[in-house]
């Protein structure tokens, strides 16, 4: 049975005293928190770049962009908002940005080698991956409603326009034979020193040939002038992103290795010894996370989201049945021997239709999977990277309570999250509360599950201050998360209690 809302119009929910989100104040803490937000929810899911499977990454990123940019709007349409860019963020995970990485190789940490070929392809493929993500954000913000069998040709339109263009401009690809593609942005021949791997094919024409169609379609036909300028600002962001943070990543290798200060002497072995791929995953982040608020405070006047009809058009019980279809599959994920060559296409095709697609549908025809694709799909592979963490040189009873204390109690706290949520969303919860009170929640459960994976979970422990990776940086980026999210839960609270008297 499905459900409907009584009119568009009453989805708004009308503070009487809104946030002045034109003032440079509000624009300089949605920057600063959203910044925060994209850091710490990339930043922590570094070791999952090797599982060529969804990720949902960005999560925090899109919760605060709708705190910030759709406060009014209904809690399910700033739900539907956030799972489409945060499912749009996932086709990142064939574009493969690792190996163009390799380009800049060198055999001692402190050499730098600047490629200019390199560089180029940085900027494309991370253009593609945020530019995928900012153009379903702005689908989401709009105002205009994406029916489910308009999202599946939009899916099924993409998934064809990403074969013709591998076809097109990343064939022929036979490493035997040394045949490469004339745009080919990864290393052909892999020095000894690097390890026993090997050239990787690459998919960025069919991603950039998808990203082209879907801007046609969304500026000509669907005239949705939001979705097009986010889609720019995410290939913007993407690719100037990426290459910056990968610049940032190296500068240790820039710092003069004979200083005469004792404390810069040790702040450059620090830096030495920093956790790289963590680093620029983090600045990576935060750079495309605080641009993103920047481009919607300037074009607040095409956020529409309070105006779209939030009706649910899927059944709840088959909502439910497809969740509980994708979980498994997402479970596994570390499990798979992934394939290479022609049966990774047909996989990525599979994926499409299974990880992307039906998930699509499912956030803006429905209700169940819109909350717990944002909160527990997203959850489960860090719990389950700390779970393997914490079995290392571990015996049978440490075992038994990294499954309660990994597993078990974060997935339950995601669980009671998610249905609280769905069950407020019935009585007219708003936007802004709805993504305060998930971030309250999910920053720091985030933050302990990374934490924890390097053995020094918190302040005052013993090595943490001198730890490699960065998570007194992740602990502040909570801290300031959690107190604007609590802010704006507040000032809703005390608006409408103003508004009862």
């Amino acid at each position: 049975m499905t459900e409907h809302s009584n009119n568009p119009s009453s989805n708004s929910i009308d503070l009487s005293n809104p946030t002045p989100r034109k003032s440079l104040s509000f624009l300089f803490v949605a920057i600063i928190t959203t910044g925060m937000a994209a850091g710490l929810d990339w930043g922590v899911r570094w070791p999952l770049d090797r599982v060529p499977v969804i990720k949902f990454p960005g999560v925090l990123a899109a919760l605060s962009l709708v705190m910030f940019f759709a406060p009014r709007a209904s809690a399910l349409t700033a739900a539907r908002a956030a799972a489409m860019m945060v499912i749009a963020l996932s086709f990142g995970c064939f574009i493969n940005h690792g190996s163009t990485l390799r380009l800049f190789a060198s055999e001692k940490i402190t050499e730098v080698n600047l490629n200019a070929w390199g560089f180029i392809g940085l900027f494309l493929k991370g253009a593609l991956w945020i530019g995928f993500g900012g153009a379903f954000l702005g689908m989401g913000l709009s105002g205009k409603r994406y029916k489910i069998s308009e999202v599946f040709f939009i899916t099924l339109g993409l998934l064809i326009l990403w074969h013709l263009g591998v076809l097109l401009l990343n064939k022929p690809f036979n490493p035997y034979s040394k045949e490469f593609p004339t745009l080919y942005f990864s290393v052909k021949v892999i020095p000894k020193w690097y390890g026993n791997t090997k050239p990787v094919p690459e998919y960025w024409g069919g991603f950039l040939v998808a990203l082209i169609g879907l801007m046609i379609y969304l500026k000509r036909f669907r005239k949705d002038s939001l979705a097009v300028r986010l889609t720019f600002t995410g290939i913007l962001l993407g690719g100037t992103g990426l290459c910056l943070a990968y610049l940032a990543s190296i500068s240790r290798g820039w710092i003069p290795t004979d200083m005469s200060v004792d404390w810069a002497n040790e702040v450059r072995n620090f830096l030495i010894k920093l956790n790289y791929k963590e680093f620029r995953n983090t600045c990576f982040a935060f750079i495309w996370g605080a641009g993103f608020a920047l481009s919607l405070w300037k074009n607040q006047r095409l956020i529409k989201a309070e105006e779209i009809d939030d009706s649910t058009k899927v059944p709840w019980f088959v909502d439910f049945i497809v969740l509980m279809v994708l979980l498994p599959i997402v479970c596994s994920s570390f499990f798979i021997d992934f394939p290479q060559g022609t049966r990774l296409m047909i996989y990525c095709s599979l994926y499409a239709i299974v990880m992307i697609a039906v998930p699509l549908m499912m956030v803006v025809g429905g209700r169940i999977n819109t909350y717990f694709i944002l909160f527990l799909i997203s959850s489960i592979q860090l719990c389950g990277t700390s779970l393997l963490f914490s079995f290392y040189n571990a015996d049978a009873t440490q075992r038994l309570y990294s499954w309660l204390f990994f597993v078990i109690l974060p997935l339950n706290v995601i669980l009671c999250l998610g249905g609280y949520l769905i069950y407020k969303s019935f009585k007219n919860q708003s936007g802004n509360s709805f993504a305060a009170i998930s971030l309250i929640v999910l920053a720091p459960l985030y933050a302990i599950l990374h934490t924890y994976r390097f053995r020094s979970s918190w302040p005052g422990a013993e090595g943490w201050k001198f730890s490699p990776h960065l998570k007194y940086i992740f602990y502040v980026f909570v801290l300031v998360i959690m107190i604007v999210a609590f802010l704006k839960w507040f000032l809703e609270f005390e608006s409408k209690d103003d508004q009862r008297e």
